[in-house]
């Protein structure tokens, strides 16, 4: 059956209007994928209130994005670990920088700016804490769905290109007992420019929640 529209002359031209406007709104982009490459982006540091881009690291053999949130049972039992392999892998030009989803979203006391700025310093973070910010959205980018949740970028030809996604290692209770160590076996195949045995690894974390 053919279906026939008789629109009136000013209903005629709101739906071209409206027709033309849907046109021009801009695409969302899809989410990286391992291999993608990383556009620029730039962030608030909570700790000094300063903006922090993905081009800072332009000189860097590769940057670690880990998606956090100190109010998480499991960002707290990874935090020194990450702290630890922030330092370790330093020397090999490799930076980290920690993400805060939930801050903007959640806009609670326990996920503030503030809270954020008085945990780095408890812990005396060496990297920058991040606050995700709606507008930006890094979370829904880069699709990640827990915290912690980590991203190695690699740094080819000035372009950084996602390498590793996932978990940092295989047991969150407990360090010592740890049998693969996820993050740290990719780091250190970036170092020394080896190829990754594993470069994806579901990530083990709290639920990153949208409001």
């Amino acid at each position: 059956m053919l279906l026939t529209y008789n629109l009136k002359p000013m209903n005629a031209l709101l739906f071209s209007l409206f027709m033309g406007a849907a046109m021009l709104l801009p695409e969302t982009p899809s989410p990286y994928t391992l291999g993608d490459k990383v556009e620029e982006f730039s962030l608030v540091n909570a700790v000094n209130n300063k903006r922090v881009s993905l081009s800072d690291y332009a000189t860097q053999k590769g940057v670690v994005i880990i998606f956090s949130s100190h109010s998480c049972p499991y960002s707290k039992l990874y935090e020194d670990r990450i702290i630890q392999l922030a330092n370790d892998f330093e020397q090999h030009n490799i930076k980290f920088i920690l993400i805060n989803p939930n801050c903007a979203i959640r806009g609670s006391a326990e996920e503030s700016k503030e809270a954020m700025a008085k945990r780095a310093a408890e812990k005396n973070y060496s990297f920058p804490y991040l606050i995700d910010d709606n507008a930006t959205n890094l979370q829904a980018r880069f699709e990640a769905s827990r915290t912690p949740e980590c991203f190695v970028l690699k740094n080819i030809d000035g372009h950084f290109i996602i390498h590793y996604h996932g978990a940092i290692d295989d047991n969150p209770q407990i360090a010592s007992d740890v049998s693969y160590n996820y993050l740290k076996e990719a780091l250190t195949c970036l170092a020394h420019d080896k190829a990754l045995r594993v470069n994806e690894k579901k990530a083990i974390g709290c639920m990153i929640k949208r409001y």
